[in-house]
């Protein structure tokens, strides 16, 4: 028994060391670690073109958001917009902070004020849009009803505006000037209605 055992480890030995010196072995190593290396540089560019989908995506959003701030009168379609694009934004940023290779013209966090005090600047826009329909509909209105009626909606209106501002060094000067909006939306009602 025990030379049985002896001859089979000895034939194993030969088989092993036949196989190390085998150059058909040899060739099918580096074969194997040659397509270990491609399939890993497969992965790689796959990984790479999905991550960049995704980045382009999200930069998509971005940038239609953006546009979208700039032309909106709709105060729905603005408070949406502009939260879609500091979602976006705090992605990207958070992106290059994990070590993605992000690059653009101006640092992400000038970027992410930039956007804001811009966002602001779009957010006085609408005030004064939201001021201008309501004179227009107060001269239209035939009754003291449909004034009243049309001064809550601007006052809701400027107050959820007002929710919308941006923190940013100029903050308070923006509140102030939509404020102002709906001071003289207050004072011109108040007037208007005292001579009913």
């Amino acid at each position: 028994m025990v030379i049985v055992g002896i001859v089979a480890l000895f034939f194993m030995g030969l088989f092993v060391l036949a196989s190390i010196n085998n150059p058909a072995e040899k060739r099918k190593e580096i074969e194997r670690k040659v397509k270990a290396k491609k399939n890993n540089i497969e992965r790689k560019t796959t990984d790479l073109y999905a991550y960049t989908t995704i980045f382009n995506n999200h930069n998509r959003i971005l940038q239609d958001s953006i546009r979208i701030i700039k032309t909106t009168e709709n105060i729905d379609v603005l408070e949406r917009r502009i939260n879609d694009a500091l979602e976006q934004l705090n992605w990207i940023i958070s992106e290059k902070e994990n070590g993605k290779p992000i690059t653009s013209e101006i640092p992400l966090p000038q970027m992410l004020c930039n956007f804001k005090k811009d966002a602001n600047s779009e957010i006085y826009r609408v005030s004064l849009s939201v001021f201008t329909k309501w004179t227009d509909k107060c001269r239209s209105c035939k009754t003291s009803r449909a004034k009243e009626n049309s001064t809550i909606k601007a006052f809701k209106d400027i107050d959820r505006l007002l929710q919308l501002i941006q923190d940013t060094e100029d903050k308070n000067e923006v509140i102030s000037d939509v404020m102002k909006f709906r001071n003289l939306i207050e004072d011109t009602y108040s007037d208007n209605f005292a001579n009913l």
